[in-house]
């Protein structure tokens, strides 16, 4: 049962047990009073059932559930220190010489059993793993992730915070069941360190509660057989 009917049922009773001291006030050494206190009762027995029958009528709000396949990485690109502008260099001075980037893919299956309703994906990356990019790629000087995600510019959302980039859209207008579809983001999966990280994915549709998903990404198993490129871009 709803929060919301557990309110009424609680304020029901309540008000049954505030009446009947009223009643109790105003009918002592009458004889009425049991009649009345029938009354009332029968009130609020219908009034309870009312609720209970109303509760139990109202559809349950439906539940987003996906299941997310295990990160691949295709498309690697390496940038050479020496390509960046001096203020890039600094940022990237903690990051191995050249610094890689890979196209990541999370393979998204709707497991809903109900098709999902103009759905939203969004991804939580850490900050730190933007890669290099710049107009000039013999000069390279912005840092950025780039995605799929971009083909699409009419309800993409990119919200930056302390520590992480937050990049969200709606790339089509419904999602089937079983239906699975595939999104990439270009990131620095090996940092140097090779410590595992979390991108959190998170899956969202109009008349449903929506769901976040954890996705550890583990540069040790993931470079595995992924030979270098020496290109930029």
């Amino acid at each position: 049962m709803k929060a919301k009917y557990l309110i009424f049922i609680v304020i029901l009773f309540l008000g049954a047990a505030a009446f009947e001291i009223v009643l109790f006030c105003s009918s002592v050494g009458q004889h009425p009073r049991l009649e009345n206190g029938i009354q009332s009762a029968g009130i609020f027995v219908a009034l309870l059932a009312a609720l209970i029958a109303l509760s139990a009528a109202e559809p349950k709000r439906r539940k987003v559930t996906a299941a997310i396949d295990e990160p691949l990485l295709t498309n690697e690109e390496n940038y050479h220190h020496d390509k960046m502008t001096e203020d890039l260099t600094e940022l990237c001075k903690a990051l191995p010489d050249p610094v890689r980037s890979h196209r990541v893919h999370f393979a998204v299956t709707n497991m809903s059993g109900f098709t999902w309703a103009k759905p939203v994906l969004s991804f939580r990356i850490p900050i730190d793993r933007k890669h290099p990019a710049g107009k000039d790629k013999e000069k390279l000087s912005d840092l950025t992730f780039n995605s799929n995600l971009y083909n699409s510019q009419k309800e993409l959302c990119i919200l930056e915070v302390a520590d992480a980039c937050i990049i969200s859209n709606s790339n089509v207008p419904y999602w089937n069941p079983g239906e699975k579809i595939t999104v990439w983001i270009r990131m620095v999966v090996d940092n140097g360190k090779r410590e595992p990280f979390n991108v959190y994915v998170s899956v969202n549709c109009e008349n449903t509660d929506g769901i976040t998903q954890t996705v550890t990404l583990d540069p040790h198993n993931l470079l595995k057989g992924i030979k270098p490129k020496e290109t930029n871009a």
